[in-house]
């Protein structure tokens, strides 16, 4: 089955033994690093523009220091896409972050250790939630950057209009997306 995967839908087919069971843990564990990720680059990102750092240097620095997958997360944060405009769908829905990493700090609290980061994402990502339900609109796994932005005085969307073809404009210049989870 290998062949059908790596390189078709899958970067890489990585091996965790015997039991079924440990792929899904896997996955769970790489949607909790993401989900970690996603709340690092927010505060990274919201104490940028609080303190007159431009979105786009620290962008590059993101690339240029943590590579490809961190600077898709980083462009999801700068292009408005974690805030999808109404009607619009998210990239990666926000409930899917919240059911993947509940399911991850689950399995830690039933063998007696804490996942802190994941208890300030799932904190977080309930306030998202309730912040898009409230407005009728769906959000990206990524929303947890509109909280910290709303913590930190700035305003949970950035300015960033989402215009349904699955790029957003911000003072008439295009943006792509980028990111996982």
């Amino acid at each position: 089955m290998s062949p059908y995967l790596q390189g078709v839908i899958a970067r890489a087919v990585i091996k965790v033994g015997e039991q079924q069971d440990q792929a899904l843990l896997l996955k769970t564990t790489s949607n909790f690093i993401t989900a970690g990720l996603m709340y690092l680059l927010s505060e990274a990102h919201t104490l940028a523009e609080t303190t007159g750092l431009d979105a786009d240097v620290l962008h590059v620095l993101v690339e240029q220091n943590f590579g490809t997958y961190a600077a898709g997360v980083s462009e999801r944060l700068i292009s408005g896409a974690y805030c999808p405009a109404s009607g619009v769908a998210p990239r990666s829905g926000l409930e899917l972050g919240i059911k993947d990493v509940g399911h991850g700090v689950a399995l830690a609290r039933a063998t007696g250790v804490k996942l802190e980061i994941g208890k300030m994402y799932l904190g977080a990502a309930g306030e998202a939630k309730t912040w898009g339900d409230e407005r009728g609109r769906r959000m990206d796994s990524s929303a947890v950057f509109g909280v910290v932005r709303e913590r930190a005085g700035l305003g949970f969307e950035r300015g960033i209009v989402g215009n349904g073809d699955g790029k957003t404009v911000e003072s008439g210049e295009e943006r792509r997306e980028g990111g996982g989870m």
